[in-house]
């Protein structure tokens, strides 16, 4: 989803205790020098529980209005409840700035036959227009990278619209390559990072 401009606003709320200061995450920059940038004070990547379930449905409905698509929230609110009751199928992470949720980024994991092991898959990242440029984008891929070895997948992608400028600069760094058919695909062989480390 790629819209440039959104009227859609983003929900506030106060920071947890499980919040990890960017740059002080384990894992963070493991497979390389992902970050572009120096970490922001005042950002924060937080493992997401039951409890955000209302704050990471408000954030996926702003997304959805980007590309003026309309988000059932009951079927949004089933999904993240799903996902967060079963860690085996992945994870989600509650962005902050400044102690206010400013987006979210969900990581599923399955099976596949191309790698023939697990591997992730970044489902969502967004972050809502007032809160980018300010390193959250990085943060949150930093941590599902870090997941992902944590886990020992042996992959991870993402698929991204060709128009989604700011989502390609994200990803670059990390691999990203144009498929013959129009859709971006971010493959980190994690294999070959966890054999080098």
């Amino acid at each position: 989803m790629a819209a440039k401009d959104s009227s859609a606003s983003c929900p506030s709320s106060s920071p947890s205790a499980r919040a990890t200061e960017v740059g002080e995450a384990p894992g963070v920059g493991a497979f390389g020098p992902v970050v572009p940038r120096a970490a922001r004070k005042g950002t924060a990547v937080e493992p997401a529980s039951a409890a955000d379930i209302p704050a990471l449905v408000l954030l996926m409905e702003a997304f959805y209005l980007e590309s003026a698509q309309a988000l059932d929230r009951p079927w949004a609110t089933k999904g993240f409840s799903t996902l967060l009751a079963d860690p085996a199928l992945g994870g989600a992470w509650l962005l902050r700035r400044d102690g206010q949720a400013a987006g979210y980024t969900v990581l599923t994991v399955g099976f596949s036959m191309a790698y023939g092991g697990m591997t992730g898959c970044i489902d969502d990242l967004f972050v809502c227009p007032e809160h980018r440029r300010h390193g959250l984008g990085t943060a949150a891929l930093n941590a599902a990278l870090a997941e992902c070895r944590r886990r020992g997948l042996l992959a991870l992608q993402v698929e991204v619209g060709r128009d989604n400028r700011s989502a390609i600069r994200l990803y670059q760094p990390c691999g990203l390559r144009l498929r013959a058919d129009g859709r971006l695909v971010l493959r980190v062989d994690l294999s070959a990072a966890a054999t080098d480390a």
